[in-house]
């Protein structure tokens, strides 16, 4: 019983690492064109009056991108390639503050019970997880089908359960565990197997994307944590998180946001996507910005190190290119008399990390797509560090 198991362990992992690799390939695609998309339609917006109808109309658009990077953001999380921005957090607060939301959604006909035992801390993307637990949560709603009881549980434990302990997965400082649990009617054998995949969902067409427990998996797996889910039919379900608890001290969090800056700098874009390259540029040179732009590193070296090369205060670079990628142009440039700074751009949440983009000469990492202003934010702040 014990190899039946554990083979059958074997073969979901590599189900799941399988379709996590080609999520996450369709994802950085699909960020490249979403940045096209979001970048020229909020330069558009810039450019029409405030109350007219094409003004209506584009952000409209604008808002159905941001839905469709929403959804790519899902994809990214459960191909465990988006890593989000990770404080040490009161995890306690965090359920608090998603129950509050999930009440309001809550029928006449369900009850809902806490059973709240421990304050730990946990060292968790904060969105990422308000987006675990509203997954969680609005399964258990569909579940009880509109009148039963859900109750939603923190704890602490030394050891994971024997029916997701892995080799590999280990806390130093013990597990929290974040459990939902439904009277509902239960998951079948056959169903459970499947309730991890993307896009795989039992509800009616229209009434949900498959796409919850499956980002739930992902973004937890990525935080280094399991989900375990007891369930047979007509006996409800219960969904347990667990996450490695940390003995960091808990964040603070960010201040507003402050408006766009703008800057007089000349910028050397280089993207081998056309689109990209020219919606980059545009937002730039809408912020007073002069920019060149490059289609790929070995013109942009070129520009770079020419007898009569211009002056580039910074260059952003795309990583994934033919020829010379990101990371090549970028220990190329560093090995310049007198090196501007730079950023790396990715539409590939996994394909590096900060510490690796910054081991090659870049002074920030960025995730496409942005707006206008997150570019603004990012280019400023790398400019003012390299002047000091």
């Amino acid at each position: 019983q014990d190899r039946i198991s554990l083979e059958a362990q074997l073969a979901s992992a590599q189900k799941m690492e399988a379709l996590g690799t080609l999520a996450g390939g369709i994802a950085h695609d699909f960020n490249n064109i979403l940045a096209g998309l979001i970048g020229f339609t909020d330069l558009a917006l810039g450019r029409a009056e405030p109350d007219s109808e094409m003004a209506a109309d584009l952000q409209i658009v604008f808002e159905a991108a941001h839905r469709a990077k929403e959804l790519v953001r899902q994809i990214l999380a459960f191909s465990r390639r988006d890593q989000g921005q990770r404080t040490p957090s009161h995890v306690k607060q965090l359920v608090a503050e998603a129950l509050r939301l999930f009440k309001a959604s809550l029928p006449p006909g369900v009850a809902l019970r806490t059973q709240i035992n421990d304050d730990p801390v946990a060292l968790v993307d904060s969105s990422q997880f308000h987006q675990v637990l509203m997954n969680l949560f609005v399964n258990a709603k569909h579940a009880v089908a509109g009148d039963g009881m859900i109750t939603v549980g923190l704890d602490t434990s030394d050891t994971l359960p024997a029916s997701v302990r892995e080799p590999n997965t280990s806390a130093g400082n013990g597990w929290l565990r974040i459990w939902v649990q439904d009277n509902g009617c239960g998951i079948s054998p056959e169903v459970k197997a499947r309730i991890f995949e993307p896009f795989f969902t039992t509800r009616p067409a229209g009434q949900g994307s498959g796409m919850g427990l499956a980002v739930v998996h992902g973004i937890i797996r990525s935080h280094g944590g399991v989900v375990d889910v007891v369930s047979s039919p007509g006996s409800g379900t219960t969904v347990s998180v667990y996450l490695p608890e940390t003995d960091m001290p808990p964040g603070e969090e960010a201040g507003p946001a402050e408006a766009a800056p703008k800057g007089h700098e000349h910028i050397l874009v280089v993207d081998d996507d056309a689109m990209v390259a020219a919606v980059t540029g545009k937002m730039l040179a809408s912020l007073g910005y002069r920019v060149t732009t490059a289609g790929n590193g070995r013109e942009a070296l070129t520009r770079l190190t020419q007898p009569a090369a211009e002056e580039y205060d910074l260059v952003i670079t795309d990583l994934a290119m033919p020829e010379m990628t990101g990371t090549e142009l970028l220990t190329a440039i560093r090995d310049l008399d007198h090196p501007p700074p730079a950023i790396l751009f990715t539409g590939d949440a996994g394909a590096i990390t900060a510490d690796e983009a910054r081991d090659c000469g870049a002074a920030a990492l960025a995730y496409k797509p942005l707006v206008r202003s997150e570019i603004a934010h990012l280019v400023r702040r790398v400019l003012d560090e390299a002047s000091r």
